[in-house]
């Protein structure tokens, strides 16, 4: 459709900006990360060619909201932003301003992140912070004292203990 075309030009151009921090990214994590560190990145194949990191993106929205033009299905997707991360044992999150790019309903996506990115610890920012990396490690350390006060945001839908 127009609109996903508009879009993707859109997004294309919003990626060349950002290149330059993200390899400022890039060099902080060969510099600062564990060579068998995991992370969880929009674009992980990036982040292994230029790091040799292992990475997921760090979900597959469904389609389902736009179909049915219900937003109910988009804010179940965000609330389970974090389970890939836990998933995979991720200590990194690198966020990019350009990640969900071309995915509609940005204001939701925005609020998403930004309430995750108030309640974990943003370990670099970029020059024009248009690139952070947030330590994700309370996705998988839940019970620790410093990550039960992160618990709620990260993983909004659960009540009882998670299942390892």
């Amino acid at each position: 459709s127009l609109h996903v075309r508009t879009a993707q030009r859109g997004a294309e151009g919003r990626r060349a900006r950002l290149l330059p921090e993200k390899m400022e990214a890039f060099r902080w994590i060969e510099r600062n990360t564990e060579a068998n560190a995991r992370l969880i990145a929009y674009e992980d194949g990036l982040l292994y060619l230029y790091t040799g990191r292992q990475g997921s993106r760090p979900i597959a929205i469904s389609p389902a909201w736009f179909y049915s033009d219900n937003t109910r299905a988009l804010e179940n997707d965000m609330a389970h932003l974090m389970d890939t991360a836990r998933l995979i044992g991720a200590r990194y999150w690198l966020s990019s301003a350009d990640d969900f790019g071309i995915d509609p309903n940005q204001n939701l996506i925005s609020q998403r992140t930004t309430e995750l990115k108030r309640a974990l610890p943003a370990l670099f920012r970029s020059r024009n912070n248009g690139v952070e990396i947030i330590d994700v490690s309370c996705t998988v350390h839940l019970d620790d004292s410093e990550c039960k006060g992160a618990r709620t945001v990260l993983f909004p839908y659960l009540n009882a203990e998670i299942v390892r």
